[in-house]
């Protein structure tokens, strides 16, 4: 009866033991796989430029968008080159480059 006993307690230390490793596996598990997940999910802020180009010679520069630019909008800026008034040509965001990641 008391050998019959210990196998029993024994087999439940065993259990036990075997339900704590699967619920810290399936924790773990959980964790890695959300913090993964957010990493692929986060949306980067695109880098937004502005071409001008100068109304009298044609002179173009490229800026950080402003708010309130639109294009063909005159600016306050002037030519560096001529000293004309410039003109906002074109609105465009930059792609970035995503770097392959390569096997050696």
């Amino acid at each position: 009866m008391i050998g019959l006993m210990l196998q029993l307690g024994d087999n439940a230390v065993i259990d036990y033991l075997l339900i704590a490793l699967m619920i810290l596996f399936v924790f773990i598990f959980t964790f890695t796989s959300r913090s993964q997940k957010s990493k692929r999910m986060m949306v980067k802020k695109p880098i937004i430029k502005t071409e001008l180009i100068c109304i009298e010679c044609g002179f173009k520069e490229i800026r950080d968008f402003k708010e309130g630019d639109y294009i063909a909008r005159e600016t306050e800026e002037t030519c560096k080159r001529c000293g004309g008034k410039m003109k906002i040509n074109l609105i465009y965001a930059l792609e970035e480059k995503k770097e392959k990641k390569r096997i050696l």
